[in-house]
């Protein structure tokens, strides 16, 4: 709730960029992105939120993350996307960072052939559109190439993506005017696009890089939820049954 006020630690402001909630073991955490830093709550009871600790950003600015366990995938805006050891609160330790010239926007952890990967991907905010693609990055903090690029996709220079999801070797991706891909990571040096779907209509969608599919989710039952910029909401089942 934008300027609520928790546990007499003042008022967060908090910008439209997502907060990301996560467990660990039966306490769940709040993280808020689109401050300088990371605020974080625990909110395992929703009535009474505790304010824990914020987590400082060497570059500030954050729009989106993705947390794995005790490591925070922080989307640092243009300073790229930097992994924290949260497992202290009190003492995070930043472990590696992909610098970057393009707005870093969004992030996703998952399994992939065999092994931990992250993903992230921006919205080509940049004259030459570098922060259209999608890289694919080893996701495992105890391997020696953490946080090395392993392999990218993209689909044109012209369009951005918002958000993606990684689920079972797959990458579900929400990249505006370009609709809903999805892409098959477990080789992440060769990513290879399986499924496709076009919820874009330039006559009558809004004008503007920031239109068609926004947000995605994957639902209990495994079908695909989509919703696209201009007010609707459309669901899948990939593949089709």
């Amino acid at each position: 709730d934008t300027g609520t006020e928790w546990s007499g630690h003042g008022r967060y402001r908090i910008r439209p960029e997502p907060p990301f909630t996560a467990q660990r073991g039966d306490q769940t955490y709040l993280y808020l992105g689109g401050q300088s830093d990371i605020p974080v709550y625990n909110v395992t009871d929703a009535d009474a939120p505790v304010y824990v600790a914020t987590i400082p950003l060497e570059m500030s600015g954050t729009h989106d993350m993705t947390i794995d366990g005790n490591i925070i995938f922080a989307n640092n805006e243009f300073s790229g996307m930097v992994a924290i050891d949260a497992t202290d609160f009190a003492a995070p330790v930043s472990l590696q960072r992909h610098t970057a010239d393009y707005y870093n926007h969004a992030s996703s952890v998952g399994m992939a052939g065999g092994r931990r990967i992250v993903v992230e991907g921006g919205e080509g905010m940049e004259a030459n559109g570098p922060g259209t693609h999608l890289r694919i990055f080893d996701g495992d903090a105890t391997s020696k190439t953490f946080m090395q690029q392993l392999g990218e996709y993209a689909t044109r220079p012209e369009t951005g993506m918002h958000n993606m999801i990684v689920r079972d070797g797959l990458v579900y991706i929400a990249y505006y005017q370009d609709g809903l891909r999805i892409v098959d990571i477990d080789d992440p040096a060769n990513p290879v696009e399986v499924g496709h779907y076009n919820n874009w209509d330039p006559v009558t969608s809004f004008s503007g890089p920031f239109s068609g599919a926004i947000g995605i989710d994957l639902a209990a039952d495994g079908s695909i939820i989509l919703v696209n910029y201009e007010g609707f909401v459309s669901r899948f089942r990939f593949p089709p049954l």
